[in-house]
């Protein structure tokens, strides 16, 4: 219990630590996201900074729904920010993975979330102020492969089709431009 209160304890601070990183950077340009993918803490809100024309730096903080709170800090290079279609590809860390650990009773199922490293390419479409944004992520590692990994030499059965598993995800959100 103390574990988990320290690890979202460090998530949090992390987290505010970004949004209160310069006041200038709210005045050049800033996105708030709200969606479902792995930027967004899988589901909850993201916040994007431009330091630079092209560049971003991002926080999401969110729900995983079934194990834990989910987190994610990445950064996002567009090959172009003309205000219409804007490709992107990013390289984030936090949560990436879910994994179901013990058999059902009724309702209650156990899950355990899992961090590392995730690229991805997208696309953020701007209509005004409001659009859309959608992102193919290729999970690169996760704590979670070691799991699945440790649970197989112990003798159990990993559901590959389980929620969490897979190396390739997607994200979708609705997005507000500053």
């Amino acid at each position: 219990m103390k574990t988990k209160l320290k690890k979202n304890y460090l998530r949090s601070t992390i987290a505010a630590c970004m949004l209160a990183a310069s006041p200038n950077l709210f005045a050049a340009s800033f996105d708030v996201a709200v969606g479902l993918g792995i930027p967004y803490g899988i589901l909850g809100a993201n916040f994007e900074f431009y330091p630079i024309k092209n560049l971003s730096v991002s926080a999401g903080l969110g729900t995983t729904v079934l194990a834990d709170v989910g987190y994610d800090v990445g950064l996002e290079y567009y090959l172009g920010r003309d205000g219409g279609w804007n490709p992107r590809l990013s390289v984030h860390y936090g949560t990436n993975g879910i994994l179901k650990t013990t058999t059902c009773m009724w309702w209650y199922c156990k899950y355990e979330s899992f961090e590392g490293i995730t690229a991805g390419v997208g696309i953020k479409k701007l209509w005004g102020n409001h659009g859309f944004a959608f992102d193919l992520f290729y999970i690169v590692s996760s704590d979670l492969f070691d799991r699945q990994d440790e649970l197989e030499e112990r003798g159990f059965t990993i559901d590959s089709a389980g929620f969490g598993s897979e190396r390739l995800k997607i994200g979708i959100a609705y997005v507000y431009s500053f």
